[in-house]
């Protein structure tokens, strides 16, 4: 999923116009640290990752969000959501927003499956006391909200295989229709290792549940959380911290199930959500360009290309650096031809979209607000641009003239 420029900011963009003399800086002037920042659509199922100043309060879904100390704050978006979902943000200096995000409709084929043990599609009513004892640990498993933002990593597959079932799609078990499928299904043989898709902890680790059988949950944090079914092995137990890619657990046949295979389910609290999406964000990120902040640091987008552009870029990047240095900071250079970048702060991730093809991207995290520069000034004068900005920004001595 991608997302607008929603970090703390300066951005000196390039165009086609000509050069002009700079505006006055209050017509310039932003703040992107108080911006809010969410897609503007989703998908039905989606998990939804946006930003907003830290310390602000969030509310979607009758549900008060847990905001990270980045900014970063995440919900699901359930199957049958419609349109529009509504946040509610209120900043810490007490301004309010009210946003409002489209829901793109999917399809939900039918399917049927057969062979499928008469006794879980049926249950007896003798069972049917175990059957809500074993729902509600389920529940309760997926009550946590923990400050943990293990979501916020790109998730990887649990296991290697062939998708045999689908997020959403109308079940029929043996004739009988059935509850949407919760999650997704990897067809794997019996024994083959279960990965922890993140980070996370262990709530919930059961040999053998009537429906699910061998079943596990991994919390994410902020209520996000994937749960493992039919597993023939468990291998940590309830409070285990897990790392990402840890062995936790072994494919099966247990419970509801015709041959081995991994179900793998998503949630926040009591929202299924699919995983299928949450990897489709990750392989974005995949393919982007990933930087880490941990100080002032500058992105060169569109460096590589054949044009005088670059060159003027690079001019301003080399007179940033100056004054930064003059001032004893060190400025970090990435140089990109992608049009998404990754930003990896403090153990979160947040893809941004860059906003022009050619430009170039200051990035300060936890200690300024930024500005959006007018994009004919890098065009006409990036040395000049490059000391105001260090001027107006960064307290110290003047930046050098030369160069």
């Amino acid at each position: 999923m991608s997302w607008a420029l929603g970090a703390l900011l300066f951005a000196a963009t390039v165009a086609g116009a000509p050069a002009a003399a700079p505006p006055p800086a209050a017509s310039m002037a932003q703040d992107p640290a108080a911006r809010v920042v969410f897609p503007a659509s989703v998908s039905q199922g989606a998990m939804v990752i946006g930003k907003v100043p830290p310390g602000s309060r969030v509310r979607h879904g009758g549900r008060e969000l847990r905001v990270t100390a980045y900014g970063s704050v995440v919900f699901g978006v359930g199957r049958d959501a419609t349109a529009p979902l509504q946040v509610e943000v209120e900043r810490p200096d007490g301004g309010r927003e009210r946003i409002a995000i489209g829901v793109t409709p999917r399809d939900w084929p039918v399917e049927e499956v057969r062979g499928v043990p008469p006794r879980t599609v049926d249950p007896p009513p003798e069972v049917a006391a175990r059957i809500a004892r074993e729902a509600a640990q389920v529940g309760a498993a997926r009550a946590l909200d923990d400050a943990r933002a293990d979501f916020a990593q790109a998730f990887i597959w649990p296991v290697a295989g062939r998708l045999s079932g689908r997020f959403g799609n109308q079940r029929i078990y043996n004739g009988k229709p059935g509850s949407p499928h919760s999650g997704m299904d990897i067809a794997a043989p019996a024994g083959t290792p279960v990965k922890a898709p993140a980070a996370g902890v262990v709530t919930l680790a059961a040999a053998d549940f009537y429906i699910t059988g061998g079943t596990l949950i991994i919390d994410h944090g902020h209520g996000i959380s994937s749960n493992f079914l039919h597993l023939s092995r468990i291998d940590v137990k309830v409070g285990d911290r897990i790392a990402q890619g840890q062995v936790v657990a072994a494919v099966g046949a247990t419970g509801r199930a015709t041959g081995p295979h991994l179900h793998w389910g998503m949630n926040w609290f009591d929202v299924r959500i699919d995983p299928l999406l949450v990897l489709e964000r990750a392989k974005l990120a995949a393919r982007s360009a990933a930087v880490a902040l941990d100080g002032p640091h500058v992105v060169l987008q569109g460096a590589g290309n054949e044009s005088p552009r670059p060159a003027r870029l690079a001019d301003f990047a080399a007179t940033l650096r100056r004054c930064l240095e003059n001032r004893g900071l060190t400025l970090a250079t990435t140089l990109i031809n992608e049009p998404v970048i990754v930003l990896r702060e403090g153990g979160e991730e947040l893809e941004l979209v860059m906003p022009a093809e050619i430009g170039a991207y200051v990035f300060w995290p936890g200690r300024k607000p930024g500005e959006a520069m007018g994009y004919p000034l890098i065009d006409g004068r990036p040395q000049a641009m490059a000391r105001e900005l260090a001027q107006r920004y960064f307290e110290g001595p003047p930046c050098p003239v030369s160069g």
